[in-house]
């Protein structure tokens, strides 16, 4: 999705974090997928850049959940 996300876009790491209001560090390591899009993130980009999510909304926010608790557990 954030591949879509720099092809369409055309803008640079900075410029998207700034577009979302995130630390420049943050939006790489959604891209390393280190750390889990928001999905206030997501809509942004979707919206601006006419994109779609990858998949239904619901089960990305079920995913996100469950790999936020599988990330709790550990620490």
């Amino acid at each position: 999705f954030l591949k879509d996300v720099y092809t369409s876009s055309g803008l640079t790491t900075q410029q998207l974090a700034k577009m979302v209001d995130v630390h420049p560090r943050s939006l790489l390591d959604w891209k390393k997928e280190k750390l889990t899009l928001s999905l206030r993130a997501a809509e942004i980009f979707c919206e601006k850049f006419n994109l779609h999510l990858p998949e239904e909304k619901e089960v990305l926010i079920l995913r996100w959940k469950t790999a936020q608790q599988k990330a709790n557990a550990i620490g």
